[in-house]
C-alpha cells in the first residue's frame, strides 16, 4: 500500500563509507538506499569517504562522493540544507549527526545507531546530536538499550531489524560430514571472540581429530591469531585465510557444520542471518543483539561471552548429534524466511521512515 502523500517526500542521506568499504553495516545502509530508490524517495546522498568509481550506475545521479575531503564535504552539505529548507535527513552513523543537527531546521533528521561505538566514550557533541534527532533508528533492542543509557528519549528510539537477500531454495546447506566451524568477520575486532574459538580447539581437538575451525575475514590481526593457534598447539586445526572472494566464502559455508561468532557487542549480526538461511546452526553471545537473531536451543545456542567451556559444550552438542544439527538448521531457515529476508527488512524500514517523517511534519 502506498504511503500517504505527505510521507512521500524524498530523504537526503549523509554518511562516510557506504559503497567503497565492505562490511555488515555498509551492506545494511546500501540496502536502505536501495529501498528509498525503489520507492522514489531518495534525495541527494553525501558520502565523505566513498570513491566515485565505486558507485553503482543506478545511484550516480543521486550520490556525491568527496574522497575524504572534509571541507568540500561540509560546504556541500551546508549549501544543500540552506537551499532545501524542508529536507529530511538520514545519517548513516552518529559521527555525522552533529553536522545535520546544526544545519537542519527543527528535528527533521534520523540517525542510524549500531552498537559498538555506543559502548565506547561518546562525546558531548554526539550525545547532544542523538538527543536532538527527531528519531534514532536502532538496528536491535540491544542498540536501543545502549541509546537509552545515553539519555535519548525512548519516544525517539525506533527498532528496525535488518535482513539480507538470499534464496533459500538455492542456498547452500551444511553437509555435516566433518566437525567444521565457520567464523566470518573482521579479524582485527577482538570482541568478536576469535581467540575463544582458537582456545576451544585445544579441548575439541583431543576428541575430534577431524576438527577444522575456519576464521574468515580480513584485518590487521591475522598474524596475531595465527600465532595464538601455533602457541596453543592447534595450528593444524585452525585455518585463517584472511579475506576471501564470494565464491570461496560459499565454499566455506557449504562445508560448515556450525557457524560460531561468540562476540560481545554485536549491534545485529547479519552473518548469523546468512548462516541460518543456509541451514547452519549458530553459536553466539547472550550479551548482545545476536540473541535477537539466534534463538537459544532452537536455531543454535547463545552463551556467555568469554566462557570457553560453554563454547566447547555447545559445539560438542551439535557435532555429536547430527539430527539436532539438521533440526536447528531447518528452524534457522524458517526464521530467516519469516523475519530476515530483504522484503521483510524493506517493509520495516519504509514503514519506519513514513512514521518518523510524519512526526517531523
Amino acid at each position: 500500500m502506498s504511503a500517504p502523500a505527505m510521507n512521500r517526500q524524498k530523504v537526503s542521506v549523509i554518511g562516510g563509507n557506504v559503497f567503497s568499504k565492505v562490511g555488515g553495516m555498509q551492506l545494511a545502509v546500501r540496502s536502505m538506499l536501495e529501498f528509498l530508490l525503489e520507492e522514489g524517495r531518495l534525495g541527494k546522498v553525501f558520502l565523505r569517504f566513498d570513491q566515485p568509481e565505486d558507485i553503482p550506475e543506478s545511484f550516480r545521479p543521486y550520490v556525491r562522493c568527496f574522497s575524504g575531503n572534509r571541507i568540500i564535504f561540509l560546504l556541500a552539505v551546508l549549501w544543500h540544507s540552506l537551499t532545501h529548507r524542508k529536507l529530511f535527513w538520514l545519517c548513516d552513523h552518529f559521527n555525522y549527526a552533529p553536522i545535520v543537527a546544526l544545519v537542519s531546521f527543527g528535528r527533521r533528521f534520523c540517525v542510524i545507531a549500531y552498537a559498538y561505538e555506543l559502548t565506547l566514550k561518546v562525546s558531548r557533541l554526539r550525545s547532544w546530536a542523538l538527543k536532538r534527532a527527531g528519531s534514532v533508528l536502532c538496528i536491535s533492542v540491544y542498540t536501543k538499550t545502549l541509546c537509552s543509557r545515553l539519555g535519548v528519549s525512548s519516544k525517539r528510539l525506533e527498532i528496525c531489524h535488518l535482513g539480507v537477500d538470499l534464496e533459500v531454495a538455492s542456498a547452500l546447506s551444511s553437509s555435516g560430514e566433518h566437525d567444521e566451524v565457520l567464523f566470518v568477520g573482521r579479524m582485527d575486532e577482538a570482541y568478536k571472540g576469535q581467540d575463544h574459538l582458537i582456545r576451544a580447539a585445544v579441548v575439541l581437538s583431543e576428541k575430534r581429530p577431524s576438527l577444522k575451525i575456519n576464521l574468515v575475514g580480513g584485518g590487521e590481526s591475522l598474524d596475531t591469531h595465527r600465532a595464538l593457534a601455533e602457541d596453543l598447539g592447534v595450528k593444524r586445526y585452525v585455518n585463517i585465510p584472511g579475506y576471501v572472494s564470494d565464491e570461496e566464502l560459499d565454499g566455506f559455508y557449504r562445508s560448515a557444520s556450525v557457524f560460531a561468532m561468540p562476540s560481545q557487542c554485536e549491534g545485529f549480526g547479519l552473518v548469523f542471518v546468512e548462516a541460518m538461511a543456509r541451514g547452519i546452526p549458530c553459536i553466539c553471545s547472550n550479551e548482545d543483539a545476536a540473541q535477537e537473531v539466534v534463538l537459544n536451543g532452537e536455531t543454535g545456542y547463545c552463551i556467555s561471552y568469554g566462557d570457553v567451556d560453554s563454547l566447547v559444550v555447545a559445539l560438542e552438542s551439535i557435532f555429536s548429534d547430527n539430527e539436532k544439527r539438521k533440526v536447528m538448521g531447518a528452524r534457522g531457515q524458517e526464521r530467516y524466511l519469516d523475519r530476515f529476508t530483504r522484503s521483510a527488512y524493506k517493509q520495516r524500514f519504509i514503514a519506519l521512515m513514513d512514521r518518523v517523517i510524519s512526526c517531523a511534519e
